[in-house]
């Protein structure tokens, strides 16, 4: 984890109180769909429930980021780089561009934290330097590239403020970011588990979003 000042590793005996004592506060990632139920798996099998509650009630109220999902909005927002927003970039690639900051790319350092499961604990004193080295710089470099795509994010916002609700950014996130995150985690679910669908149902939802989609599009074809 990083505060924008230093670097701490997070023991994951220790994940449950720090989320509990950070239930306010704003927490980044790369990739939420993924960190989200790896992280909630952990609390479930510590019957951390309570932490679960802070973790749910983090997306719920917008304060969990992705740096990826972000990044893909701005593209989208600019003409130039709006075909090319069905690549998500990787960490290494956002961080190098905008914040100047080169990440590893030796796999065995990136990857290679399973080493120090032993039992199914951790053995902490198999993490060689350059891992933790590496998993500060990761959790820098994050929150760099945040702040970073945070502003040329609101510069979108602010060229396009007459047509946004005035209370937009605080129910959806800068670009709907926070309304994609909880997206992501929703969908990762549904791939990990499927969802029976009502197929009857779903007819008649379709046809009703439909409607309401065309009623939209006539209403801003008449404002604009």
């Amino acid at each position: 984890a990083c505060d924008g000042a230093n670097a701490y590793l997070v023991r994951r005996e220790a994940l449950a109180a720090f989320l509990e004592a950070h239930a306010g506060a704003t927490i980044v990632t790369h990739n939420i769909a993924f960190d989200f139920w790896v992280i909630m798996t952990w609390l479930k099998k510590a019957g951390a429930t309570k932490a679960q509650e802070a973790l749910w009630a983090l997306a719920a109220n917008g304060h969990l980021h992705d740096v990826a999902i972000l990044d893909r909005l701005v593209r989208l927002a600019d003409p130039r780089t709006a075909s090319t927003v069905g690549r998500t970039r990787s960490l290494a690639t956002l961080a190098s561009e905008l914040v100047d900051v080169e990440l590893s790319k030796d796999e065995a350092v990136r990857t290679g934290f399973g080493d120090a499961l032993v039992d199914g604990r951790v053995d902490y004193s198999k993490l060689r330097p350059e891992q933790l080295v590496y998993a500060g710089l990761d959790a820098a470099a994050t929150l760099a590239v945040y702040e970073a795509l945070l502003v040329r994010a609101r510069a979108v916002a602010l060229r396009v403020r007459d047509r946004l609700l005035p209370d937009a950014e605080r129910r959806f996130g800068i670009l709907s970011e926070t309304v994609h995150v909880r997206g992501a985690i929703a969908l990762a679910a549904a791939s990990r588990r499927g969802v029976a669908v009502d197929p009857v149902r779903a007819d008649e939802l379709r046809s009703s979003l439909t409607d309401e989609r065309d009623r939209l599009r006539a209403l801003e074809n008449a404002t604009y």
